[in-house]
């Protein structure tokens, strides 16, 4: 939210309201605005959660129902080639497991007897294992700190409407706000909340895309957004603060 001074419309009706009336509707917004987040603030709150709301569940879990379907031809070939790589990958990607770099190079590069994620992608890119190897690069490249090669191969990666969309599609919305790209940040926090909803981890995407809204000064998307938690997710830990930001919204309008 800016830090400039919040000021009524003119042009807005306000011939039955007392002064008394608007006065101290100005003294609520105002505190409203003292005990509101930074964006710094809500982004340092809510990163694990957004990013790895599920643990390594999320990817390992994502790999094995993937996996499940994959049969003859170019599948099992590729499936067979990435084993490894896979299993350096999910052995090492969760926030929760150490950082073992070496490790994660393998995942891409291969270990000198199993071919690496890169090979995968590229040589059996018409292939489900091909497109599932693209996410997984870029969820490494985002582990590593390179968030302009996570972001090409997440770009790549195609997902259905799954668990790994969400993550895919709130890394994105991370690294583009980092490039001060906030449409597509914005863009992409509500497709993180709506292509797979969960309760879980919706409501936070839904409130993510609502601030960056707020400091594009979209201020109906953003309200959008917010309203959409209020509605759809009223047990949610986000609802229990969203009336701040629906009053602060209105009010900026």
């Amino acid at each position: 939210m800016s830090e400039e001074k919040l000021t009524t419309s003119n042009e807005k009706e306000v011939t039955t309201k007392t002064k008394e009336k608007i006065s101290a509707e100005d003294k609520k917004i105002e505190e409203l605005v003292s005990k509101a987040p930074t964006a710094e603030q809500f982004l340092l709150k809510n990163k694990k959660q957004i990013l790895y709301g599920l643990g390594g569940v999320v990817f390992i879990t994502g790999l094995i129902l993937g996996y499940l379907y994959f049969f003859g031809g170019d599948e099992a070939e590729a499936n067979e080639k990435a084993a490894k790589a896979n299993s350096y990958f999910s052995q090492n990607i969760a926030e929760s497991a150490p950082k073992d770099s070496t490790a994660l190079d393998k995942a891409i590069k291969g270990d000198g007897q199993n071919k690496g994620l890169e090979y995968i992608a590229k040589e059996y890119s018409n292939t489900k294992v091909g497109n599932l190897a693209n996410y997984e690069l870029g969820m490494i490249y985002y582990r590593k700190g390179n968030k302009e090669l996570a972001l090409k191969y997440l770009e790549k990666y195609s997902p259905g409407k799954n668990i790994l969309a969400v993550t895919t599609y709130g890394t994105m919305a991370v690294i583009y706000e980092d490039k001060l790209n906030k449409e597509k940040a914005a863009q992409y926090y509500k497709k993180a909340a709506e292509v797979y909803p969960l309760s879980t981890l919706s409501p936070a995407y839904l409130m993510q895309a609502g601030r960056v809204y707020e400091q594009m000064r979209k201020y109906d998307d953003a309200l959008a957004c917010y309203q959409k938690v209020k509605n759809e997710y009223p047990e949610s830990p986000e609802a229990k603060e969203v009336d701040k930001n629906i009053a602060l919204v209105k009010y900026s309008r």
